[in-house]
């Protein structure tokens, strides 16, 4: 009866430690931006949302079908346009920053998505490569393996 106790005491002390590293992930004052991203699959947004991540950062999350990414950052520590950058510097454009065509030719085959016309002088194009192992069967959909 004794062990039940202790069981149970343990598990509700490890639920109140998990409520509690997930209240302590929210960031206050944090600023939230919807931003145009594009990209194909499963590993495109992969490798978006991890590019993303960074300190200041509490949401990364990309939309295959929208083609559009929700981040969710503190402005303090870093900005919109530091976090397209990143994700340019991998291989994705947006709307104001260009991967260089060296990283997106570098890109998956299945990665390859329509980019957009090039940036105009006053936008960025990233330069820096992208490393990473490129496997076909990293380029499931989401919910299909790909994540």
């Amino acid at each position: 009866m004794n062990n039940v106790k202790n069981s149970a005491g343990g598990f509700f002390l490890l639920v109140m430690l998990l409520a509690g590293t997930k209240l302590d992930a929210q960031i206050a004052g944090a600023k939230t931006s919807t931003v145009k991203v594009y990209g194909n699959c499963g590993m495109c947004e992969k490798t978006i949302e991890k590019a993303a991540w960074e300190k200041g950062v509490s949401q990364a999350d990309w939309n295959r079908d929208t083609k559009m990414a929700v981040l969710t950052f503190d402005p303090a520590k870093t900005s919109e346009e530091a976090l397209l950058k990143k994700i340019a510097a991998v291989g994705y454009d947006s709307d104001n920053y260009r991967a260089s065509d060296e990283v997106y030719n570098n890109l998956h085959s299945c990665c390859h998505y329509d980019r957009p016309a090039p940036l105009k002088a006053s936008q960025g194009q990233m330069t820096k490569k992208r490393a990473g192992v490129k496997k076909v069967e990293d380029c499931k959909p989401a919910g299909e393996g790909g994540r």
